[in-house]
């Protein structure tokens, strides 16, 4: 009986021990993790703010001075390099207008005066499709609608020998009537109409040929009793350097008498 009751008492103590080993090892295991908690914060805490610190001294440097870590020599130079602006200047390519060349006085006229500006007649050059208005005078205003006479040449249906009645068209521009007349060949027709277009004269192409805008030589009367016709324009096309001449003699007429 009494060896019973010694075994019960031993297993109470035994129990009390174990419920006091078990508090004790709840309560260590309790702190263990509050320590671990607490040292967890801690080190956040200690990363964050050493994050702010750096963003504030060290980012804040960077990005106000970039090139702080590099040696950069100091430049005192502070000479300016100024791009030119783009150039608003247009060129002009100026086409001559009036393909003349001043020759005489034109008070010394071989025929009877014409008022500038009249209309004379019509050069046709079948040949070339070209149908114009002759207008006496070589001015800008009478070339713009058709061609002009040389004032001082002889005038058209005076059917005068030794005589030379000479034209100037442009090749270019307006109604361009002398744009290929550098294709005429010798024996090519040109003929004259007069204004009401009912009395004729033709020429036959004789000699073709460029010169110098100064050449006055293609004026002269020639030297045999043949009617002569010069025309004359500007050569090459778009261009005043040189002059391109036809000249032609009389072949036929309607002309009665």
């Amino acid at each position: 009986m009494e060896k019973h009751k010694e075994d019960i008492a031993d297993l109470i103590f035994l129990a009390i021990l174990n419920d006091l080993h078990e508090e004790k090892f709840k309560k260590k295991k309790k702190d263990s993790f509050g320590l671990l908690l607490g040292l967890t914060a801690f080190i956040i805490s200690f990363v964050g703010l050493s994050f702010l610190a750096w963003q504030h001294f060290g980012y804040s440097n960077i990005a106000i001075n970039p090139i702080i870590e590099v040696d950069v020599p100091h430049v005192t130079d502070t000479t300016t390099t100024t791009i030119p602006e783009i150039a608003t200047q247009t060129t002009t390519t100026t086409i001559p207008m009036t393909p003349v060349l001043k020759f005489t006085d034109d008070s010394e006229l071989r025929t009877p005066y014409i008022e500038l500006g009249t209309l004379i007649g019509i050069l046709e050059i079948d040949i070339l499709g070209v149908e114009t208005l002759i207008y006496e005078g070589t001015s800008l205003e009478y070339l713009q609608t058709g061609v002009g006479h040389y004032q001082a040449t002889e005038t058209p249906f005076w059917f005068k020998p030794y005589s030379n009645t000479a034209i100037a068209g442009h090749r270019t521009t307006y109604t361009a009537p002398f744009m290929d007349l550098d294709k005429l060949v010798a024996g090519d027709k040109i003929k004259f109409w007069n204004s009401t277009k009912d009395t004729y004269i033709e020429y036959a192409v004789t000699n073709i040929f460029v010169t110098h805008p100064d050449d006055i030589s293609i004026f002269a009367d020639p030297d045999t009793e043949e009617m002569m016709l010069t025309l004359t324009t500007c050569h090459p096309k778009y261009s005043a350097a040189e002059r391109l001449i036809v000249q032609a003699v009389f072949s036929s007429t309607n002309e009665q008498g």
